[in-house]
């Protein structure tokens, strides 16, 4: 087996609560429920398949999500304006608007995590977006966050904004409270209760410890899918200059992250991704980890700038006894609903459906595939195959800049590369909060091997780009009115 090499992981998050019949869903709930204040943002089609993309504060009139707020608690806070800071230690910050993006004035609020020896992950503070304010240096600071970083110091943009900001007090914002519903023996939901009687899951747990866990096989790419404690460790570093047996990592900003109570090392064997377990072993001085592969395999103190971000908050772990799988309760995805599009859901092991993997992701029935929305040039926002590959400007294969290609990624150890059936024309700017797509274009079964290929530059004349890869021939359009549409309302 070739295993996966340094990178992190996060968990998928988890939108689903107890369903009141509000859903036009057959069987287990796949839903949520508004509040009186709280009232939820749906991505739906018509008919059946409905997804929980947020809440809308209506007191405040903004969109917000449950986080930790600063005073500890579990609430709704708001987005909207981006939060740089004016000194190095990000302890003065301003909101930034770019007027391009703001036809109908500026946003109202704007949030920012702080380092919080309270919490794990840090603690987000509120503000509201008060008087415009005039900078005496464009240079700014980004960080802060909940690792206590702030260290990327950029140039703000010219048509740039500022706003001054003032705290918006905590018990201002929707508190909500962490509850646990058993769905069966060995799994359950953890459901977020808010003051004013909206609901959400916040993850699953296991029944028997307790503790929160997470899909494996979304959090990895695949694989016998099982629901891992959210106490991970990642053996994805090295314990020798060989890179020949393995130290795991845990991000651990501050004294409240828990120890991890399981590492997962995980790789390819062929095709296939899997994943093995062990017991957490003592700690691993930092100036005793390795990162590569053989044989390239570099201690990290031969790496300053990857030494300096991992020092901030990592914690490394000896790998100790193998776990068996079955320690932990088997997932499996399984889809529900009417219609064209259905939800996919994980469910437990006898079938018992417990909440989708993902916020933006249906199914498409039609194309037999998961899809997620891009929206197009006419507003309408479509659903494209997930793993349609992005075009974001056209490349080709020959040097008069004719027949068009995209590169195919490889998965490593597998002799055979899957190529998708579709490609999608990706468009973006800097007041983009979604994915645009302009076409969905389909993409030839068979790859070419190149050693190098050609792009249009500013003039429009054929370059060639002396990078070789994988590639398949771009095809017709995909008509849009073969797309399924999905819509985003307040309910």
């Amino acid at each position: 087996m070739r295993w996966a090499s340094v990178g992190i992981v996060l968990p998928v998050a988890l939108i689903c609560c107890k369903d009141e019949g509000i859903n036009p869903v057959p069987g287990a709930p796949v839903g949520y429920l508004s509040g009186s204040r709280l009232r939820a943002r749906v991505r739906s089609s018509v008919p059946g398949a409905r997804l929980l993309a947020g809440w809308r504060d209506t007191t405040l009139g903004v969109d917000c999500s449950f986080v930790t707020a600063e005073d500890g608690e579990t609430r709704c806070v708001p987005a909207g304006a981006q939060i740089v800071f004016l000194d190095p230690l990000c302890a003065s910050p301003v909101g930034v608007v770019n007027p391009d993006c703001a036809a109908n004035g500026p946003p109202r609020f704007a949030s920012a995590t702080f380092l919080s020896d309270a919490t794990c992950s840090g603690v987000v503070r509120a503000y509201r977006l008060g008087d415009e304010v005039t900078l005496r240096s464009r240079h700014v600071y980004i960080g802060g966050g909940a690792s206590g970083a702030c260290l990327r110091a950029t140039q703000l943009d010219p048509a740039a904004v500022a706003y001054g900001l003032e705290p918006v007090a905590p018990e201002a914002l929707v508190k909500g409270t962490l509850t646990h519903t058993p769905k069966t023996d060995r799994l359950g939901l953890e459901v977020l209760v808010a003051d004013d009687g909206a609901r959400q899951v916040s993850g699953l747990y296991d029944v028997g410890t307790r503790r929160r866990c997470f899909s494996i096989a979304g959090a990895i790419g695949g694989g016998e899918d099982r629901c891992i404690p959210d106490a991970v460790a990642w053996a994805t570093y090295a314990a020798d200059a060989k890179c020949a047996s393995k130290v795991a990592y845990q991000v651990h900003p501050t004294t409240s992250c828990p120890a991890p109570s399981v590492v997962v090392a995980y790789g390819y064997d062929g095709c296939d991704v899997r994943a093995s377990y062990f017991t957490p072993g003592a700690t691993v001085d930092i100036n005793q980890v390795f990162s590569g592969s053989a044989p390239v395999c570099t201690s990290l103190r031969q790496q300053p700038a990857l030494y300096t971000t991992l020092e901030r908050d990592h914690v490394f772990f000896q790998v100790g006894a193998p776990l068996a799988a079955a320690t932990f309760a088997p997932l499996r995805a399984q889809t529900t609903g009417l219609g064209r599009l259905a939800v996919p859901v994980l469910a437990a092991g006898d079938g018992t459906e417990l909440a989708p993997p993902r916020t933006d992701t249906f199914f498409d029935t039609t194309l037999g595939a998961p899809c997620r929305a891009y929206i197009f040039p006419d507003g309408a926002k479509r659903c494209i195959p997930s793993d349609a590959l992005p075009i974001a400007s056209p490349s080709y294969s020959d040097e008069a800049c004719t027949s068009e290609i995209v590169g195919v990624p490889e998965a490593p150890g597998c002799a055979e590369t899957t190529v998708p059936s579709y490609g999608v024309r990706v468009s973006g700017s800097a007041c983009a909060t979604e994915v645009a797509a302009s076409r969905l274009v389909r993409l030839g079964a068979e790859l070419q091997k190149l050693r190098a290929y050609y792009t249009n530059d500013a003039n429009g004349a054929c370059v060639r780009q002396a990078q070789g890869g994988t590639f398949a021939s771009v095809g017709a359009d995909v008509p849009t009115s073969s797309l399924a549409v999905v819509t985003e309302t307040i309910e």
